[in-house]
């Protein structure tokens, strides 16, 4: 089954501290793909649970509104793929054109 999630790459730490955040893409065969949002949060403020920043902090409202959008747009794509029992190709660069971020 398709799955989408929103995550912060632990990994990489910008200047200021903060974390990216990502919308993670994974199809059927559990290949995984992650497209960057231009989100970055404090790796504190960040709900995994909930996948949304805490209203702490100052953007929270913005930046969550931003990952709302993107992961509806993706969860309808990936929604109708699961329906019709596809496997999304997360190997190309196309599946962000037809999620028409």
């Amino acid at each position: 089954m398709n799955s989408i999630n929103v995550i912060i790459r632990a990994s990489y730490t910008k200047q200021d501290g903060s974390k990216p955040v990502y919308l993670q893409v994974t199809n059927s065969n559990r290949r995984t793909k992650i497209y960057s949002l231009n989100v970055s949060v404090e790796e504190k403020l960040w709900n995994v649970k909930t996948q949304r920043i805490s209203d702490k902090a100052i953007n929270a409202k913005e930046d969550n509104s931003k990952i709302d959008s993107f992961y509806e747009k993706a969860n309808k794509f990936v929604f109708q793929a699961n329906y019709e029992n596809k496997c999304i190709d997360v190997k190309f660069h196309n599946v962000v054109v037809e999620i028409d971020f």
